[in-house]
This record gives C-alpha cells, sequence and structure tokens, in this order.
C-alpha cells in the first residue's frame, strides 16, 4: 500500500468554477485555493485516481460546518449539505471528506461548495492504492511520522497526538493529526526511496526567546547537503512548515535528519516526508522504501570494484601487446636473417649493378664481385 499526496495547485487536479490561489507558509505546497462565486456549488473541482481511498483536506471556517458536498463515480452525490451528515461516508464537518475502502480501482471524485460566507480552503488530497494499474512516477509520496519505513535514531523521540489545546488556523493542521516531538540534540531519523527530491516538513510551535533548534542533512552518506536553524516567533503554531527540500538524480538514495543543536530547550514536531518518485508501480516504490540505506563506504566499495576492474584490463592489454610485440620482432629477425643469407648466395653468381638515382655516373664501374671466402 502506497499514499501519495496532490497539491491544489497541481496540474493533476480540475477547477470547474472560478477559483482563486493564495500563498500561505502554513499549507502543502505554499498554498491553497478558494471559490470565487456560488457557481462553485455544482462542481468546484474534481480528480481522477486508481487507489481504495481519498482523503480531501479542505476546510470550511465553521468547524460543524457542511455546506460542501462530493461525487464518487457518477453516483448520487455524498451531501453534506444536511446538519447531520453520516460519518460513514466520510463527513466529518468543517469540509474535510475521507472516503469508505473503495475497491482499488479507477475512480473520479468530484468536490462542490457554494458556501462562500464560510471562506472554504482546498489545501491538498491523499490517495492511497495497492493497485499494480496505478502509475506512481512523478507523484508525490509521503510517509507519514508513523511510517514504518522511517528509522528513528535516539532516545528522544515521542510520537504523539497533537495537543488539542495547540490552536492552528481552522484550515491547516499537522498530517495524520500525530507528530513525533524531538527536543535533544543527537537523534536523527532516515528513510530510503527511489526518485528525483525528497522533503521533510515539521510542525514549530510557537518558540520563547532564545529557543531554537538546528538540523544537518546527509543523501547516501555523503556528508552534510546542508543545515538549517528553525524557531518560531509568531503567536500561533506553524504546522505544514518545509524544514528542507533536496533534489537529486532519478535513483535510489537514502536521506538523514540530524538535530545538531537546541537552545532553550525548544521542542519541534517531525510531521512527514516526501519524494518524488522516479519508478512507476506500487511494488517498486515499497521496494524503495525497505532498502537497505545507502552509505559513504558502500558507494566506495562500488567505486573501488569498478576502479580495480579497470586496472585489470588495462595490465591485461598491456602485457598482450608485450607479447605480440615478442613474436613479431622474433619473426623479424629470423626473417632479416633468411635475407642475409639469400642475399650472399645471390651476389656469388651475378655481379653487383649499381642503382644509378643515387650514385654519381662518374663513380659507375662495373667490378666482378670477388670471392673471399676460403675453402
Amino acid at each position: 500500500m502506497v499514499r501519495y499526496i496532490v497539491d491544489s495547485a497541481s496540474p493533476d487536479i480540475t477547477y470547474h468554477c472560478p477559483t482563486s490561489i493564495h500563498n500561505s507558509s502554513t499549507h502543502f505546497g505554499g498554498s491553497w485555493t478558494s471559490i470565487e462565486d456560488a457557481s462553485c456549488g455544482s462542481s468546484w473541482f474534481s480528480h481522477n485516481f486508481i487507489g481504495s481511498r481519498v482523503e480531501v483536506q479542505a476546510a470550511l471556517s465553521q468547524a460543524r460546518a457542511y455546506n460542501y458536498s462530493v461525487t464518487l463515480d457518477a453516483n448520487a452525490p455524498l451531501t453534506g449539505y444536511t446538519a447531520l451528515a453520516d460519518p460513514l461516508n466520510g463527513f466529518n464537518g468543517g469540509g474535510a471528506y475521507s472516503s469508505p475502502v473503495l475497491d482499488d480501482e479507477k475512480h473520479d471524485l468530484t468536490y462542490a461548495t457554494d458556501a462562500q460566507s464560510l471562506f472554504p480552503v482546498f489545501d491538498y488530497l491523499v490517495v492511497t492504492t495497492k493497485s499494480p494499474s496505478a502509475n506512481l512516477k512523478h507523484k508525490t509520496i509521503v510517509l507519514d511520522n508513523i511510517n514504518t519505513a522511517l528509522e528513528f535514531r535516539g532516545d528522544g523521540w515521542d510520537s504523539a497526538r497533537v495537543d488539542s489545546a495547540m490552536a492552528f488556523g481552522y484550515s491547516t493542521a499537522v498530517f495524520g493529526d500525530t507528530v513525533s516531538w524531538v527536543s535533544e540534540a543527537g537523534n536523527s531519523f532516515s528513510f530510503t526511496f527511489e526518485g528525483t527530491s525528497a522533503a521533510v516538513y515539521v510542525l514549530l510551535p510557537q518558540a520563547s526567546e532564545g529557543q531554537s533548534m538546528t538540523w544537518a542533512f546527509e543523501v547516501d552518506g555523503r556528508g552534510s547537503v546542508g543545515a538549517v536553524l528553525v524557531t518560531n516567533d509568531e503567536t500561533s503554531p506553524r504546522a505544514m512548515h518545509p524544514l528542507v527540500e533536496v533534489t537529486t538524480e532519478a535513483g535510489p538514495h537514502t536521506f538523514s535528519a540530524n538535530v545538531t543543536n537546541v537552545s532553550g530547550g525548544y521542542k519541534v514536531g517531525f510531521d512527514f516526508v516526501t519524494f518524488n518518485s522516479s519508478v512507476g508501480t506500487v511494488e517498486q516504490v515499497q521496494r524503495a522504501i525497505a532498502a537497505a540505506p545507502l552509505t559513504g563506504s558502500s558507494s566506495s566499495s562500488g567505486s573501488r570494484h569498478h576502479t580495480g576492474a579497470i586496472v585489470g584490463g588495462v595490465v591485461g592489454g598491456l602485457a598482450f601487446i608485450a607479447i605480440v610485440t615478442l613474436v613479431l620482432w622474433v619473426m623479424r629477425r629470423r626473417s632479416m636473417r633468411r635475407a642475409k643469407t639469400n642475399n650472399a648466395a645471390r651476389a656469388m653468381s651475378r655481379r653487383w649493378i649499381p642503382d644509378t638515382k643515387s650514385i654519381p655516373a662518374a663513380e659507375y664501374s662495373m667490378q666482378p664481385v670477388r670471392n673471399t671466402s676460403t675453402a
């Protein structure tokens, strides 16, 4: 089973009525969308997917408002317009929707609302799939903080639901309602993936003066790729804060995040990670996140093996050339000896005729060849 997240600004979301986009530092992807008029009451946005569940992170300014509807696969709309909306249909009030378990196949979702006075906000949706037909290449795969594919190190991690007393804006929240709190230097986590980028998102509580936390990051165990100091001097906690985003070449990678310094006892909530998948099937994604971590030593070992093969090939090639050269030299010496013997024999039976192109005419002479050998 794999989950991927679709931002409200993604081209995979189709809008059917006038919609505005707003920048925000507390929403996924740094933005959210809203309706501009009541025509969105029949259809605001839609999304096609292959999966067994879909969750819409949308919000209305009243927590128990049900002024919205969802249509799945062109069936009768699952309406939230009544004050007693059926929770089994996924209506939690306030604009959010979570589908029941569906057949793991293609589905069409349409979301609608005309409640302009309730300032509707759409942030993102999440699809869960295990279908071999789902194409996950270039999808943003999401791993929540409680996902077992994440490897935590250190004793300072505390996974828990977010305190209900921690007040957020009505349209933002942590992913999946849980975070892993960390407040000690030396703690870290890592995960493996196959893709072209990875990102980490955290919850930043309001910080007192002097409170901060520093993180360092590594890719494939090749040393630090950067560090960042975080704090929050605002009057409210900051959810969906992008701690870091790294870009990589397509392929398997290991990403590590390490808490290197904590000032003033500051505590940060690790929320979730994402990566842009460079493989297409559920099986390939699952294999990638379950793979053994890549390290600098294993990468160097691979390089050494490659270099050894090159050196061996060069030495073998030089040895071959030396043997061929020796054989040719021996054959040439034998040929020269035979030629010298034959020339001497021919010289015994004929006169020497000079090369008229290289010897002056005055020096021409016809001399008999004398046999100086003795019997």
